[in-house]
């Protein structure tokens, strides 16, 4: 597949979020009942202003990533028990749109490190914001960064 890559400076989103040490294959499993956690707290806590769903993943290898699952919120938070107040990262960032599947979102990020590198770039960390829900697949939007630097 070929992927439209540019560069944008990005700021950092407030988001309430998730975290759990997971394998590349895990993922699939893990992630909507880690969204269904932060999601419960939000109903609880009243918050409001609530955005897309944020993926990101922290301290990357060959075998899996720290997941953090969260939710945009237009405002800073007290965070209690396993929900934090987070932010996504904020500087220069690649940028790429999937539309698809998510299952396939690995090769919109592999897609960004390969042009990094082509580049000579260092690659920071990834993630994805996922726009609204779409029934048909080939709708359904994820915008794929990777932190520059």
């Amino acid at each position: 597949m070929t992927y439209e890559i540019d560069v944008q400076s990005v700021s950092a989103s407030i988001i309430a979020s998730v975290r759990r040490r997971v394998t590349w294959n895990e993922i699939g499993q893990v992630i909507l009942p880690m969204f269904g956690e932060v999601y419960a707290f939000l109903d609880e806590s009243g918050l409001g202003g609530r955005g897309h769903n944020v993926a990101l993943y922290h301290g990357a290898n060959a075998v899996g990533a720290e997941l953090e699952a969260g939710v945009q919120l237009g405002e800073p938070f007290t965070a209690t028990g396993s929900v934090a107040c987070s932010r996504t990262p904020a500087g220069r960032a690649a940028h790429a749109v999937h539309f698809g599947e998510y299952h396939l979102l690995g090769q919109t990020h592999e897609a960004l490190i390969h042009w990094l590198e082509a580049q000579g770039e260092k690659i920071g960390p990834g993630w994805e914001v996922y726009g609204d829900w779409r029934d048909d697949p080939s709708e359904r939007r994820t915008d794929v960064y990777r932190l520059i630097g």
